[in-house]
């Protein structure tokens, strides 16, 4: 069978008997009434891909109009969290932007459990669109030390958690997309073939596609997406199989041919893009149509009352569409429902460049190199912009292709599932990116991106969660005696940090009470002081931090494996595992002034510890002693030492007050590494560790029960680098930061510089830079230098 190119089916003279130009002058082109209600857009760009225990995840987010890719203004309340696969929320930020850009750093502590993580972030509007746009990145935080520290329960959960990922990477979905949607006689079609595993992960593959009577018509190989195309011409009543060499599924049938409808078919030539419109069968008089182009959330073309017999062509220029995504939408004049349709990726080249130039230099015996760089756009001239650089060396070779700001926000942020390295589709060095990525959109339907439908009208819902501004307290007074909450009450809530603000406060007819836009930094005490009641009795109090977490509006969808998830490899015991031994006297459960403490140790009294730090190491989990004598509660990163931790004794802090203290004079010592050092807060970024001595029991009196920790506004801290050696040889493919400036902001002349010390024993670095213009433009580059 010879069928023409398909290309010159479109564009040839003799092809159509008129041709649509849209043109700069066409009235069509500023149809952007049509609005979806999606505003805004999230990324995160993190210091590095992978993780291990130990380490600090350092990230810049960009908070942006989903249309327009300008930052958003909007101070309103952004949530950072970080999911477990078991669907364990086990990080928390509550973080305050500034114009459209904000700053975080999330320590994991030495004995964080190896896994797969979900990094998320959203605000509370996009909760109204069904957190649709809210960000989502999985991770894989690795602890060599896990298997040592593995609870039984851990183990049978990702025993378990195994065994459905390795189910769904057996199952085999083929899937096919005739363009236009349908298959139609007597029509050259082009039909995508889509053949993945459970998780989406593409299955490479060969096949044919053949006719019922078991005529071969066309061979197919699939990419490592697990994407081919075919075409040929269906003929009516016929069925259609498509055969692979896959042992579990060796035939499948292609959708049935139809004998009515419509077909678009859509093609990227030179500077237009072409577009045919086919209706089948051919009628007598024309049909009134609609053509639709919609790009992210507005249209971007709209052509009314277009009269179609048999064939209609549509030409336009490629500069008069915006890069991304665009659906081409093709109904019947007074019928919303969509009666065929095609995705497009337009790629004008039109954001932002970066060009670096990088010079070595010696500073008090110290090598380092001096990054100059400059942000121009397309046509060479400067653009000022706040960008954030990532320094890192790793054993992986040629580019990183797991995504970035520019990927994100024209491509992965469109669709409703994880695409698997979607900076692929825009390597110009290796493939053919317009050819893989048209491929791509061929297998779009609208339940594959995040738009909502065009018919759900979801712009006129009701806003279910309004804007947050700082932190909003929830909490109830209730009588400790019938723990009933008491109504009507007026009562003060101060807040215990350097400007001690009070409030005034009243409880509804439940004993509940509510304050919002509160400016609390990392975290703080809060008091609540009600008056005595009947009996001269003191009220209780209850206070919690209210925000909207994803849970609370969808299902935790987001968590199901994907084409990055991999095995829990933590399955077994270590060889050096052993059953945690109980530590002399040891309270876990107490709570302190400070919070709950994550292990209270105290001296054994047949034991004579030379010293504290004698004490510290035979007792705390997890210290590190280094050869110094200083304490390390996290654990060093890999280039990053972490500060020492805060000392407190009898509530005074001080390092050598507490070094020097006798261990027999030594009631208990509290220890708060993680998410128990919000007490602390910026501060005790490093842990901190609490010593009571048993002349002076202040914490030994019963706690105020209306004193409350809660955490406030995130703080990130500040990221500094230490020199330090390694062995190549040593090197693993989890990438090492080497150096991390999130504000790198270009001048008049687009020109901005940073420095950073190299490393003795790396000779190659991965420079990653990121960022967006003052106008809009997506700035994403990654340059390799040295050896």
């Amino acid at each position: 069978m010879v069928i023409l190119s398909f290309l010159l089916i479109m564009i040839s003279e003799n092809a159509f008997n008129s041709t649509i130009l849209l043109n700069e002058k066409s009235t069509v082109l500023s149809a952007n009434k049509f609005d979806l209600g999606i505003t805004q857009k999230i990324f995160l760009q993190t210091n590095k891909s992978s993780y291990t225990s130990g380490d600090v995840i350092w990230l810049k987010g960009y908070l942006v109009n989903s249309s327009t890719h300008l930052p958003d203004t909007s101070s309103a309340n952004i949530y950072l969290e970080l999911w477990n696969v078991h669907g364990k929320m086990v990080k928390e930020l509550i973080i305050s932007p500034s114009s459209g850009f904000f700053l975080a750093s999330m320590p994991l502590e030495p004995d964080f459990p190896d896994g797969n993580y979900f990094l998320v972030a959203y605000t509370d509007a996009m909760l109204n669109s069904n957190a649709r746009f809210s960000f989502n990145q999985p991770i894989y935080i690795h602890n060599p030390e896990f298997a040592n520290r593995i609870d039984n329960s851990t183990r049978k959960a990702n025993r378990n958690f195994n065994r459905e990922l390795e189910k769904l990477r057996q199952q085999i979905i083929v899937n096919f997309y005739p363009e236009g949607g349908y298959l139609f006689a007597g029509k050259p079609q082009r039909v995508a073939i889509e053949i993945t595993d459970g998780t989406g992960r593409g299955i490479v593959t060969n096949g044919n596609i053949k006719h019922e009577n078991g005529t071969t018509l066309v061979p197919f190989t699939t990419n490592q997406s697990g994407l081919a195309m075919v075409e040929f011409i269906p003929e009516a009543s016929i069925t259609y199989i498509a055969e692979t060499n896959l042992p579990k599924i060796r035939s499948v049938h292609l959708p049935p041919v139809k004998p009515s409808g419509y077909s678009i078919r859509a093609e990227l030539f030179e500077n237009d893009l072409y577009i045919g419109i086919d209706k089948v069968p051919a009628s007598e008089t024309p049909v009134m149509i609609n053509i639709s182009g919609i790009t992210r959330s507005q249209r971007s073309f709209f052509l009314e009352n277009v009269e179609i017999k048999d064939t209609e062509l549509l030409k336009i220029p490629l500069h008069l569409l915006p890069t991304g995504i665009t659906r081409i939408l093709v109904t019947e004049h007074g019928n919303e429902n969509s009666a065929a349709e095609r995705w497009v990726f337009i790629n004008n080249h039109d954001q932002a460049n970066i060009e670096i130039r990088a010079t070595a230099f010696r500073k008090s015996e110290i090598t380092a190199l001096n990054i100059n760089l400059q942000l121009t756009d397309q046509e060479a001239n400067p653009l000022k912009g706040n960008l954030a650089a990532s320094v890192f060396f790793d054993n992986l070779t040629g580019r990183e292709l797991s995504g970035n700001l520019f990927t994100y926000l024209f491509l992965s942020s469109e669709l409703n599932h994880l695409i698997k390295e979607p900076a692929r589709y825009f390597d110009y060095e290796n493939e053919d990116p317009a050819k893989i990525i048209d491929l791509l959109m061929m297998t779009l339907t609208p339940e594959k991106v995040r738009w909502p439908s065009l018919l759900a009208k979801e712009n006129n819902q009701q806003q279910q969660f309004n804007p947050r501004y700082g932190i909003s307290l929830r909490g109830m007074i209730t009588d400790p005696r019938n723990r009933k909450g008491i109504s009507n009450i007026n009562f003060k809530l101060r807040v215990v940090n350097l400007y001690g603000n009070t409030y005034d406060l009243k409880t509804d007819e439940k004993g509940f009470f509510a304050i919002d836009n509160l400016k609390i930094v990392d975290s703080t005490f809060v008091e609540v002081i009600p008056p005595l009641i009947t009996g001269r009795v003191i009220p209780k109090s209850s206070v919690l931090v209210l925000s909207e977490g994803l849970d609370t509006v969808k299902s935790n969808a987001f968590l199901a494996p994907n084409v990055y998830t991999l095995p829990q490899n933590i399955i077994a015991r270590g060889q050096n595992w052993k059953r945690p031994r109980p530590q002399g006297g040891t309270r876990t459960n107490r709570t302190s002034a400070y919070g709950q403490p994550d292990q209270v140790i105290i001296p054994d009294q047949d034991i004579a510890y030379s010293s504290m730090t004698d004490f510290i190491r035979d007792k705390a989990v997890g210290a590190i002693i280094m050869p110094s004598g200083g304490i390390l509660l996290r654990g060093p990163t890999s280039i990053l030492n972490q500060n020492l931790p805060i000392f407190i004794i009898d509530g005074v802090e001080s390092q050598a007050a507490f070094l020097s203290a006798n261990p027999k004079d030594i009631d208990r010592v509290e220890i708060y590494r993680g998410a128990s050092t919000a007490a602390f807060g910026s501060r005790g970024a490093a842990g901190a560790l609490v010593a009571f001595t048993k002349r002076h029991e202040p914490m030994n009196a019963e706690i105020n029960p209306n004193m409350h920790l809660v955490n406030g506004l995130h703080t990130p801290r500040e990221f500094t680098t230490e020199l330090f050696e390694i062995n190549p040889v040593e090197q693993t493919n989890i990438p090492v930061t080497v150096f991390w400036q999130p504000n790198v902001k270009t001048d008049e002349n687009g020109m901005a510089s940073f420095q950073f010390p190299m490393i003795p024993g790396v000779g190659r670095y991965r420079i990653v830079i990121q960022g967006i213009s003052e106008n809009g433009k997506i700035a994403a580059s990654e340059f390799i230098i040295g050896q």
